[in-house]
């Protein structure tokens, strides 16, 4: 009777616990790591303060605002961080003895040359998006922060600088051993996951979008998503590469993989487009056809969920797309023997061939590329093509402006009022400009950081004078610092309200942090919280009145640019052509991404540019590339009357009107039917009249563009954005 009827509790129980597992692990993965984050955070402050007050420097306070500057969750990104900081402490601290050395006597001069000097270094941050940025934000911080103080005491500079130094050289050096050696979080363990995630999300879109027979309209959100995700990929990339030599080793195939993806999406997009093109034509034979061998595609992926599950299975995936490519060749080249097809429809045939080919070659090149990074050493390394996301100068030398009309304005405001906390109001405005020049949206995080200090501030006097005239030894003070900075630094691992964190971890322990003696003066302590709003109030108000970054000129200024890179595709040299325009274009759309939006510029109009100079450029790429390979005289007889078009079309991307598409159209006219002659001369090599067939299709390609309503060029009525008069 006992066995035959067992209690459910131990079942009850079993369930429970499990239950309770699975919500630790899920805490664990997501607001466990942030407390740890802030944890270290934490343990690192106050090791810095404790080491900064055995070594007798007088501002402990300035060591641990560095490390909450540079702690981040990910051990690379605090070592780089760290790196740069430390290299542009030393610059910021060289270029603030040298104008104290010769404008020391002259505090107007010396305000001017630090506002430029700041200004230079803020554009340098927001042109870099890289960690180099943070390097060019401490080298005008610094500058500031041991500048002012210097010029109230000349005679006491180079003391002055020596502790700054060591402070800041310290609070560096605690946050990178901290970050390595206590639960350490390496980006190179998210490499894996987020590549699979990656291209599992591009490989699912194509399973389902190649083997409809509808037409495909939501390429601009695929093109968003993958720009977005292509650019986060890259900074993880930056990061892992310091943690471990695995990464290293393979750096250069990590970096070729975001070349390959690009290029696969593209040919993928241009495909997608031109099958839509045959629909709008009427040209129902050749869809058909296409249909039919680009659905095979789709179902070889959708029947493969795992195909980038590991490494192995991608070399197989690899390998099927291989084989199906050459039998989908096969297929195409026997339809296109048979009658039945119209001259027209025979060109579309061809041109669709084209590009299943070259879709299919982009895609395996990934896939083979994936699979080799289960091998330390491999041949796919040796790939040298750089890929160096800049931002547009003009933002960037934007960002410099708004830095410098602060830093101005706080230091004269300084010298009209001889505040004796004008020059914290003048040292923290220059730290805030620089740390939000690297923003998307500037405005939005100086306020949120003037928030978050507000917040430090009542914090801050709190631990003045309610906390530090009661704690006897460090064991104490260190719980003290525990306590007030971990919520801060938790904050700071929220993206959407980071602001908030920063202001409040890097500004109250500005203003309330331990001194080395500690001062308790209520006068100099609200005078100091007041320098800080004031700081505040000025930089925010730079930031949205000093060619604020919503502004609309920005976005047409980017998307001017874009549609500029069509003369990089007609005009630059062919070498590495094809990556630096694939590279050139998506940046300058990651730029447009992060720009904050505006009603006056739908962002649907630069995508659709982007759709526009990627589909028209490529072709004229693989148009260049064709023609390069025509070199006897016979074959270039031929090539003038066919290179005619490809000039006609580039006004279009400067002013697009109906008369110059006419023009445009007339022009594709008459050097297809140049080519098509080319291409059956039979006095010609055979080599050069294969080349003239794929002018053929490059041409071919951008006549349909030109007439398709869903291409920029094929539309009216929209928003003209003129291009700028050089790159």
């Amino acid at each position: 009777m006992t066995s035959q009827y067992k209690s459910p509790r131990p079942l009850l129980g079993a369930a429970l616990y499990a239950s309770i597992l699975d919500s630790l692990k899920a805490w664990l993965k997501s607001d466990g790591l942030a407390w740890l984050f802030a944890f270290k955070a934490a343990l690192a402050a106050i090791l810095a303060v404790g080491i900064s007050m055995r070594l007798e420097l007088p501002q402990p306070k300035t060591a641990m605002v560095t490390v909450f500057i540079v702690m981040r969750p990910q051990t690379g990104l605090v070592l780089a961080r760290g790196f740069y900081r430390l290299c542009g402490t030393m610059v910021g601290v060289t270029v603030a003895m040298t104008l104290i050395a010769q404008f020391g006597q002259y505090s107007d001069v010396f305000i001017a040359l630090t506002a430029i000097w700041i200004a230079i270094c803020t554009a340098g941050a927001a042109r870099n998006r890289n960690s180099r940025s943070y390097g060019f934000v401490l080298a005008g911080y610094t500058a500031a922060l041991v500048g002012v103080p210097a010029l109230q005491d000349p005679n006491a500079a180079f003391m002055i600088a020596s502790t700054r130094v060591a402070e800041l050289t310290l609070g560096i050096v605690c946050a990178g051993v901290v970050s390595a050696l206590v639960f350490p979080l390496h980006a190179s363990d998210e490499i894996e996951t987020t590549l699979r995630a990656q291209s599992s999300s591009f490989f699912s879109y194509i399973a389902k979008t190649l083997p409809s027979r509808k037409a495909v309209e939501d390429v601009v959100a695929m093109h968003e998503h993958l720009i977005t995700s292509l650019v986060n990929f890259e900074s993880l990339r930056v990061v892992a590469v310091l943690e471990t030599h695995g990464m290293r080793s393979r750096s250069q195939r990590m970096k070729r993989l975001t070349s390959e993806l690009m290029a696969a999406s593209t040919r993928f997009h241009i495909l997608l487009h031109f099958r839509n093109q045959l629909r709008l034509s009427g040209d129902h034979q050749t869809l058909d056809t296409v249909n039919r061998c680009v659905g095979a595609i789709g179902r070889l992926l959708a029947r493969s969920p795992d195909v980038l599950d590991t490494y192995a299975s991608a070399t197989g995936t690899a390998q099927r797309l291989d084989r199906l490519r050459l039998r989908v060749q096969r297929h195409l080249a026997y339809v296109a023997k048979q009658d039945g097809f119209t001259p027209v429809s025979s060109l579309n045939l061809a041109t669709a061939s084209d590009l299943i080919n070259r879709f299919g070659t982009e895609l395996s090149a990934y896939v083979h590329t994936y699979a080799s990074l289960q091998d330390e050493r491999h041949s796919r390394e040796n790939w040298l093509e750089a890929l160096t996301p800049k931002t547009d100068p003009f933002v960037a030398l934007a960002a410099g402006a708004r830095a410098a009309a602060a830093t101005l304005t706080l230091g004269f405001f300084w010298i009209a009022t001889a505040w004796p906390s004008g020059s914290t109001a003048l040292a923290q405005g220059a730290a805030i400009c620089a740390l939000a020049s690297t923003a998307t949206n500037p405005f939005r995080l100086a306020i949120q950081i003037a928030g978050g200090t507000l917040i430090g501030g009542v914090v801050g006097t709190i631990l003045v004078f309610g906390v530090y005239p009661h704690l006897d030894g460090f064991p104490l003070l260190a719980l003290a610092i525990a306590v007030a900075t971990m919520p801060g630094a938790f904050i700071m691992t929220r993206p959407k309200v980071a602001g908030f964190g920063i202001g409040y971890c890097v500004f109250m322990p500005a203003l309330a942090g331990p001194d080395n003696p500690q001062s308790y003066l209520p006068e100099a302590f609200m005078n100091d919280a007041v320098a800080l709003v004031i700081a505040m109030v000025v930089a925010a108000a730079a930031q949205a009145l000093v060619m604020p970054a919503t502004s609309l000129w920005f976005r047409h200024r980017i998307t001017a640019r874009l549609k500029a890179e069509i003369a990089t595709a007609y005009g630059a040299p062919l070498r590495g052509l094809r990556a630096e325009f694939e590279n050139g274009v998506r940046d300058l759309m990651a730029q447009q991404l992060m720009l904050p939006r505006h009603e006056g510029l739908p962002i649907r109009i630069p995508m659709a540019w982007l759709n526009s100079v990627l589909e028209i450029g490529t072709a004229i790429i693989d148009f260049r590339e064709a023609a390069a390979d025509i070199t006897s005289r016979a074959g270039l007889s031929h090539l003038g009357p066919a290179q005619a078009a490809i000039r006609a079309v580039l006004p279009l991307f400067k002013k697009n009107t109906g008369e110059l598409r006419s023009v445009a159209i007339d022009a594709l006219r008459d050097s297809m039917l140049a080519a098509r002659l080319a291409a059956d001369d039979a006095t010609l090599l055979p080599s050069e009249r294969s080349r003239y067939r794929d002018l053929l299709t490059a041409l071919n390609r951008i006549k349909h563009a030109l007439r398709d309503p869903q291409n920029a060029l094929g539309q009216t009525g929209q928003p003209s954005v003129a291009a700028p008069s050089s790159r």
